[in-house]
């Protein structure tokens, strides 16, 4: 072989190959000494009765968004406040106003959609 076609070669090589989602390789999460699949949710248990819910991502990373904080003990929750009526409800009761039904959530809250 020659210098320039050896040269050529070693040049090749070294290019490096465009990154496409087949042939990206995602690393698994390790999140309190445990290990998760790239791309998997999985939950966490932070108390008795408090989970949240996580995911692994490809490069690794663990994200637990706020948001997808539960409850599962009705006695840690608060009551909600029926906005139309005023009136005090356990957490988790349904009500109704008009066309909305409405869910207590466990701090307070609320979520309403049409029936």
């Amino acid at each position: 072989m020659d210098f320039y076609r050896a040269m050529f070669l070693v040049f090749l090589m070294n290019i490096p190959m465009p990154t496409t989602a087949a042939s990206k390789r995602c690393r698994m999460c390790e999140y309190k000494g445990q290990l998760h699949e790239a791309l998997s949710r999985f939950e966490v248990q932070l108390s008795s009765c408090r989970t949240r819910e996580c995911f692994c991502r490809c490069d690794g990373r663990v994200t637990c968004p706020w948001n997808l904080y539960r409850v599962t003990c009705k006695d840690d929750c608060m009551p909600c406040l029926n906005p139309f009526s005023f009136n005090r409800l356990p957490p988790f009761a349904t009500f109704r106003s008009g066309i909305f039904v409405c869910e207590c959530g466990c701090f307070g809250t609320y979520s309403c959609s049409t029936a």
